[in-house]
């Protein structure tokens, strides 16, 4: 964890970054100040002082946001297509990794394995308990190649 110190017209700033955050601030026309200043978050952002919660969802809660969205920001056609998409992401979810809950808990390893499923399975085959959340719709089935990268879950600039 490294900042820098800036300096625009006679003001100083400091920019660096806390467990993937960015911190601007503002010190003022002393650059003793801000090397001062600088070296200080440096020291609490190793000793983990800043109560930075980290952005977490319940998974569920994204798709029905996202499922919101789409149904008022995509063409008809469109949105059926991502529901599919979340749905057969959902279901893998619920199968495979039913201890992933939240958005922190996804990995690319979950999007990669997710891939070769899609591929590999067909869900319509697939032995459920009575108690799972989704019911598998006979449209289901084994994807193609094409098909995953149109899904292309994550995005490519995915960052773990």
């Amino acid at each position: 964890m490294m900042g820098i110190i800036y300096q625009r017209e006679i003001v100083y700033y400091v920019d660096l970054r806390i467990n993937g955050r960015r911190m601007r601030k503002r010190i003022g026309t002393s650059k003793k100040m801000a090397e001062t200043v600088l070296k200080d978050l440096e020291i609490k952002g190793i000793r983990r002082e800043f109560d930075f919660e980290p952005a977490d969802a319940p998974i569920a809660e994204l798709f029905k946001s996202f499922h919101e969205y789409s149904q008022t920001n995509h063409a008809p056609g469109t949105y059926r297509r991502y529901w599919e998409v979340t749905r057969n992401f959902g279901v893998y979810l619920a199968y495979y990794h039913p201890e992933v809950k939240l958005i922190s808990q996804l990995n690319l390893n979950i999007f990669e394995d997710y891939k070769t499923y899609r591929k590999n399975t067909d869900p319509t085959k697939l032995e459920l308990p009575d108690d799972f959340p989704f019911e598998i719709p006979a449209n289901c089935f084994r994807a193609k190649a094409k098909t995953i990268n149109y899904d292309d879950l994550p995005p490519k600039n995915w960052s773990s």
